[in-house]
């Protein structure tokens, strides 16, 4: 009776008659009952399986699971029906071993060795990942190494090598030591600095053409020679100037300004702008740029008006020429002919001008802008600003619309009491009357419409008192305060409870 031959999961595989031997199914070959001289075959079965078929071609009629011995690539395979390859045979340990990668169902972790490239590299799921070494194709070793060296003292220190076509070219290092070239040789290198260290590097100098290429920001040393050796054009030694042909020197990102010898001109020194036809020259004093002189188109002008001089008191030009003079004033002796002197006609006569009261002359203003007079006999029809102010010495630098009171380290301050009676005022923002004007301080209005800071809503006619808050003004709560703590009152409407400025009227 034939029996029928089941997986290890159950599955029905193969029946096998009576008296018959089945190769059908798997690489074995199974006895049926009765069947004469079956422990040859038996035996051969236990021998397959023990050497796991090893053979340079894979069994025949392979079952999921099977495990074969290749003993062409000398690698333990076994079969999966489930993947998409040709060829079902998966190594179990080691790596896929190809010129081209393989196109399996793979694993994350499976390892491929290129056979072309000579690199190992690993399945990331998507990929795969170059392992190593790094490499470039026909070329010799081509990578960053770890390494591990020693210095003549035979201590360990740990460094990077770059390698480009089997030639180290640099090193990087933590610390500097001398390299102990017996017991590690790295041609090129003798001494290992901190940092990165170039092949051929000589005490900081790279004797071949090896060379950091790009932009830095410092050097140590400029043409072998020490950055300290160097003499900055800011140093007090800097004495002896640089040379240059007569093609000279350009200035600027577009070349804007050359100094050159003008071999067209008669060897004439020059200095010319290229892109515009304005040429300044400027000095600094105290702190402060000046600019005495510009050339501009055809014409030298001094760069601000009525600022400069030309020659002063003490050092005089000896002649100046022109077609036509004009000016302001004249001082000393004058040739030729002036369309203004200074006198100046006055009832068929000529008076001089003067800044003190000297009767008959021309009235003068002195070097501070003033002068002097009796009687200034005059209507005024308006004035430009709202206040009449006074300058009081103030213990710090506030701001228009200050409310500021009699106190402090000077003469004035701000203070956070509400209906302060020490109240002085209001600093002024464009006083239309300045007294004590020559004096130290802040203008403080004393009379008149000023702009003042004020906290909380204010309705126009409130009284205006000094608030709990530094320098600013408040409406009155009492609207009957004393009178020494009344600033004024508003002239304007002010509804919300913040910060603000109001137009008030001091009284």
């Amino acid at each position: 009776m034939p029996y029928q031959l089941n997986r290890y999961n159950r599955a029905p595989l193969v029946t096998v008659e009576d008296g018959a031997t089945d190769q059908s199914a798997t690489s074995l070959t199974f006895v049926g009952k009765n069947f004469a001289g079956y422990g040859g075959i038996q035996n051969e079965n236990f021998l397959y399986l023990l050497e796991n078929f090893a053979n340079s071609s894979s069994p025949s009629n392979p079952i999921a699971g099977q495990i074969w011995y290749d003993s062409n690539s000398k690698k333990l395979k076994f079969y999966d029906p489930t993947i998409t390859d040709a060829d079902k045979w998966r190594t179990t340990g080691g790596s896929y071993v190809s010129a081209l990668a393989p196109t399996t169902t793979l694993n994350t972790g499976d390892f491929w060795f290129d056979t072309t490239a000579q690199q190992l590299k690993a399945w990331n799921g998507s990929s795969f990942t170059l392992v190593g070494p790094q490499a470039v194709s026909g070329a010799n070793q081509t990578n960053l190494e770890s390494i591990s060296v020693k210095d003549t003292d035979g201590n360990s220190h740990a460094v990077v090598k770059a390698v480009a076509d089997g030639i180290a070219t640099f090193l990087i290092s933590k610390d500097s030591f001398t390299l102990d070239s017996a017991t590690n040789p790295i041609s090129g290198f003798a001494h290992v600095n901190q940092g990165v260290t170039l092949v051929n590097s000589t005490d900081g100098h790279t004797t071949s053409n090896y060379r950091f290429w790009g932009t830095a920001s410092d050097s140590v040393k400029l043409n072998n020679r020490p950055a300290a050796d160097y003499i900055l054009n800011d140093n007090a030694l800097f004495t002896t100037l640089a040379a240059f042909p007569n093609a000279g020197i350009t200035i600027g990102a577009a070349s804007d300004i050359k100094i050159f010898i003008d071999e067209t001109n008669s060897n004439l020194g020059t200095i010319k702008n290229m892109v515009s036809s304005t040429l300044s020259f400027k000095v600094t004093n105290s702190g402060n740029e000046r600019e005495p002189l510009k050339l501009s188109n055809y014409d030298v002008i001094p760069g601000a008006t009525t600022t400069y001089n030309l020659g002063t008191a003490v050092i005089k030009w000896n002649h100046i020429y022109g077609a036509t003079i004009h000016a302001d004033s004249f001082v000393g002796a004058m040739s030729g002919v002036a369309s203004q002197a200074d006198t100046l006609s006055y009832n068929s006569g000529y008076r001089s001008a003067t800044d003190v009261n000297t009767p008959n002359t021309i009235v003068a203003r002195n070097s501070s802008g003033n002068f002097s007079a009796n009687i200034i006999d005059a209507t005024a029809t308006q004035a430009k600003y709202a206040d009449l102010a006074e300058k009081y010495d103030a213990d710090d630098l506030y701001e228009p619309g200050t409310v500021v009171v009699f106190g402090g380290n000077r003469e004035i301050t701000v203070t956070d009491i509400e209906e302060d009676t020490r109240v002085a005022g209001v600093i002024s923002t464009n006083p239309a009357y300045l007294m004590n004007f020559e004096s130290e301080g802040l203008a403080v209005a004393l009379r008149g419409k000023v702009p003042c800071k004020v906290v909380g809503s204010v309705k126009k006619g409130d009284i205006i008192v000094s608030s709990t808050t530094f320098g600013y003004a408040t409406a009155s709560r009492t609207n009957n305060p004393l009178a020494a703590s009344i600033i004024g009152k508003s002239l304007e409407d002010k509804f919300d409870s913040d910060f603000g400025i109001v137009m008030v009227v001091i009284t």
